[in-house]
């Protein structure tokens, strides 16, 4: 089995209800299963908010003062692939609403299989472990749920560290035997305490020690997407903290469930767990 990588796509669909709508420009790595995608639209004066809606996901398109709206949405990693609809809606000062629909076919997508050794005590969790696991799930969800209504994000998004790439996205994981979930990362390599750095500006959203994830930190990058940091050894920021580009977050480790040092870095929109070479990719060719 195979890990694709797709080429970068630029497709322009054109609307006939031009006086509402102008150009849909959607740049993706081919809307394949767990990719991020970037979608671009032109309202007309007096837009005063417009959305994206996708596989049940909403989230707002922020304007670049040019008449130009845009915002990244993503292809969750568990969908199924075939014809998933894409629905742009904005509202003019009067209060008329406007929709249309951009037909969109999920590619599919191929993900290899890891099995992985660990503590049983990290597989067949204790009562107290569940619970604590349960709980921790709950408190990351609903960080990822809250939406900043502003883009904080300026620079392309890069890695958070140099490294040998150990476990793709999308890996199909089973831990001692046990079919576990799909990887939802990038797990990087490298040596304790090694340096980590924002991948792009944002704001600290969640600083937790966990017991999947060990010491973690979510970053907020506006418009419902976030970076997550994954077995981190220190933690260098706070709730809260507004961060540019590069900046300290802290030191690779190999806390909560880990088998090893290593930083994963995983990324999400409006929820949905999406590879993050992909939004290295898409943020790049926006540059």
């Amino acid at each position: 089995m195979r890990y694709f990588k797709g080429l970068l796509l630029f497709v322009a669909l054109i609307f006939a209800a031009a006086a509402a709508f102008g150009a849909v420009t959607i740049r993706t790595t081919g809307v394949r299963v767990g990719d991020i995608f970037s979608v671009e639209e032109s309202f007309p004066a007096g837009t005063k908010s417009a959305s994206i809606s996708f596989k049940g996901v909403t989230l707002p398109l922020m304007p670049d003062g040019s008449g130009r709206w845009s915002a990244l949405a993503g292809v969750d990693l568990e969908s199924v692939e075939g014809p998933a609809p894409l629905t742009i809606t904005h509202t003019l000062s009067g209060g008329e609403t406007y929709s249309e629909e951009v037909p969109l076919n999920i590619l599919p997508r191929v993900f290899r299989e890891q099995h992985i050794t660990v503590d049983d005590s990290k597989v067949f969790l204790s009562e107290e472990d569940r619970a604590r696991a349960n709980k921790e799930n709950r408190e990351i969800r609903a960080a990822l749920a809250k939406t900043t209504e502003e883009r904080l994000w300026k620079s392309p998004f890069a890695l958070p560290i140099e490294g040998r790439h150990s476990s793709p996205f999308g890996l199909q994981r089973y831990y001692n035997g046990e079919k576990g979930s799909y990887h939802s990362g990038l797990d990087i390599a490298a040596a304790k305490d090694s340096e980590i750095y924002a991948s792009s500006e944002g704001r600290v959203a969640l600083v937790g020690d966990y017991f999947y994830t060990g010491n973690t930190v979510f970053l907020d990058h506006g418009l419902g997407l976030y970076t997550a940091y994954f077995h981190m050894e220190t933690v260098a920021v706070k709730a809260g903290d507004l961060l540019k580009a590069g900046d300290l977050i802290g030191g690779v480790g190999s806390t909560g469930r880990s088998t090893g040092p290593h930083l994963h870095w995983g990324v999400y929109v409006g929820g949905v767990k999406v590879d993050p070479l992909s939004l290295v990719a898409v943020t790049k060719s926006l540059d």
